[in-house]
């Protein structure tokens, strides 16, 4: 027979495996520097990004960001992406020639 203190743990876990946990990201800089992240995985990634850019000076208008293969957009979360912890995401500046 099973205890009420187990069913109510067993139902918390699996209450707690579905809420949004924070994870480490690192991004990768085209000039080989890397910064890691701690975010929440139902956070916009905005915040990731305009955080970057502060960081790196850059204006975020001019870059843009890949994760596997994926452009990023600002209102992606890494939830949606299914991002895990140590993923890493790689920032690009756009080229513009004359």
């Amino acid at each position: 027979m099973e205890s009420n203190s187990s069913r109510r743990t067993s139902r918390e876990s699996r209450v707690m495996d579905k809420e949004p946990q924070n994870i480490i990201v690192k991004v990768l800089g085209m000039d080989g520097s890397s910064i890691l992240f701690r975010i929440n995985q139902a956070t916009p990634l905005r915040r990731l990004m305009l955080s970057y850019c502060d960081w790196k000076e850059l204006v975020v208008d001019d870059v843009y960001f890949l994760h596997n293969g994926r452009r990023l957009l600002r209102d992606d979360t890494a939830q949606k992406l299914n991002m895990t912890d140590g993923d890493v995401i790689h920032e690009f500046v756009h080229q513009t020639g004359s």
